[in-house]
């Protein structure tokens, strides 16, 4: 009995599994048999959603921004141009002290100066002593001439006389000859009274160029003397003076280094595309430029930021550092000139000025340059962010997307402002800001209107801390070129 209760055991696990998967099988494709093909139909894929800002126009001026340098305006090493020993130092003649022009810095022993001006002077007055001798000689060779003329004359009627005397056989021919005779030694003597004037008048003019040189001689002696006090050439502050009392200089050592302090330079540098904005867009009543190697006089505000305050001074881009493009910023150094580099006040305009502002705009403050321009028509002003790599922008027209690229573009204040006669842009088109991964001309997109954002024109003095400057993104493609 037990036996045959295993053996059905088995055969149940072997035969039913089978069985009850078969009949799994076979119901699974009775029930798709009799299931209906679902039909296609067609869904409708909305356009991708994209955010849009309308291309506004700015008017009013602009500001080229910049960084730069303190530099002076001129700085000058004075060096001795006599010899001797300092016998005086003023006490301005120090590195850091302020000094008029004309204050006397050094002082060297004139004693050597004053003993040839003096023996310059004596020769010179016994040239002239000599000259006078000698008018008196050639006066009194002038009347001995006078004298031998006449002795001459009266000779030669004697001659005459013993002649006519001869003819008619009166006078005999030793009486002739000895007439002759007498006529000849007053010739000669009226020749060697003219020799002697024109030797004495000969040594004159010898004297008188004498007397000229020693004129010349006692001129420079004179300068000589007046260099040995060395003054300031204009008004400066001493940078090093190196020579003390007692020191010998010799002619050519160098002295003092003193910088002029009536005006500052401010050494910065533009790029090629910048020179050309200024050209084009100077402001009104600033000539252009004369020269080929020339730039517009156009105004400067030059900005230095200390303790939190920012401090400005007004200035003028003066002329391009050199000629040409530095081979290694590929920009041009240029200079600005400001006139009066203590003439500081707030950028914000504020009247009263903090204790700690500075006093001047002196050598080497690193401070910022902003030129003022005035375009000369309105610009278009695009958000930054609607910028794509490549200086391009994609804009929504009828709904679809177009491609547009901005050449020459300057960006400023988060906008990025472009003339309207260099792109197809126009005023009113409407740029997305929307991220567009998979954009392509003429594709169709839904505009959402995004919160209004802030697109003033730029005005000279309100830009942000980062300034202006030029828009000029590369591609994916060629920013791995360059890398």
């Amino acid at each position: 009995m037990a036996h045959a209760s295993s053996l059905f055991g088995r055969l149940f696990q072997f035969v039913v599994p089978p069985v009850v998967l078969l009949v799994g099988v076979v119901g699974f494709i009775v029930l798709m048999g009799s299931k209906e093909t679902p039909q296609p139909r067609d869904i409708e894929v909305p356009p991708p959603l994209v955010e849009t800002v309308s291309v506004t126009q700015t008017n009013g001026g602009l500001d080229l921004n910049a960084d730069g340098v303190v530099v002076p305006f001129r700085s000058v090493i004075l060096s001795a141009e006599v010899e001797g020993r300092v016998t005086e130092k003023s006490d301005d003649c120090r590195a850091g002290r302020t000094v008029r022009a004309g204050d006397l810095l050094l002082k060297i022993d004139p004693a050597t100066y004053e003993l040839e001006i003096a023996r310059l002077e004596r020769e010179r007055d016994q040239a002239l002593a000599s000259l006078e001798e000698l008018s008196v000689q050639i006066a009194n060779a002038e009347a001995s001439i006078e004298i031998a003329k006449e002795d001459v004359a009266l000779r030669q009627t004697d001659y005459n006389r013993v002649v006519g005397l001869e003819k008619r056989g009166v006078s005999t021919q030793q009486a002739l000859d000895a007439a002759r005779r007498e006529e000849l030694v007053s010739r000669t003597a009226l020749v060697q009274i003219e020799n002697e004037k024109r030797l004495l008048t000969a040594q004159r003019a010898r004297l008188e160029q004498a007397v000229k040189l020693t004129d010349v001689q006692l001129e420079q002696a004179k300068l000589d003397l007046a260099r040995t006090e060395i003054r300031a050439p204009y008004d400066g502050v001493i940078v090093s003076a190196d020579v003390e009392k007692d020191s010998y200089l010799k002619k050519g050592d160098a002295i003092v280094d003193i910088e002029d302090t009536s005006a500052v330079e401010v050494l910065t540098n533009l790029e090629m595309r910048a020179i050309a904005w200024l050209r084009a867009n100077r402001p009104v009543g600033v000539e252009n430029a004369v020269g080929a190697y020339d730039i517009p006089q156009v105004p400067v505000t030059v900005t230095y930021e200390v303790l939190g305050n920012s401090y400005a001074w007004q200035g003028v881009l003066a002329r391009i550092d050199g000629i040409g493009v530095d081979d290694r910023t590929r920009t041009v150094p240029c200079r600005v000139l400001v006139s009066e580099p203590t003439a500081v006040s707030l950028k914000d305009g504020s009247p009263d000025l903090p204790v700690a502002a500075p006093s001047a705009l002196t050598r080497g403050m690193y401070v910022k340059v902003q030129l003022h321009t005035t375009p000369t028509e309105p610009l278009l002003s695009v958000p930054e962010t609607a910028v794509r790599p490549g200086n391009a922008v994609w804009v929504v027209r009828d709904g679809k997307l177009s491609y547009f690229t901005l050449p020459a573009a300057r960006v400023t204040r988060g906008s990025v402002l472009v003339a309207p006669q260099v792109t197809e842009l126009m005023a009113g088109d409407r740029v997305v800001v929307s991220p567009l991964p998979a954009a392509k001309v003429g594709m169709e997109v839904r505009v959402q209107m995004p919160p209004k954002v802030e697109t003033a024109a730029p005005s000279p003095g309100n830009e942000d801390d980062d300034g202006s400057r030029w828009a000029d993104r590369r591609s994916a493609q060629e920013e791995e070129a360059r890398r």
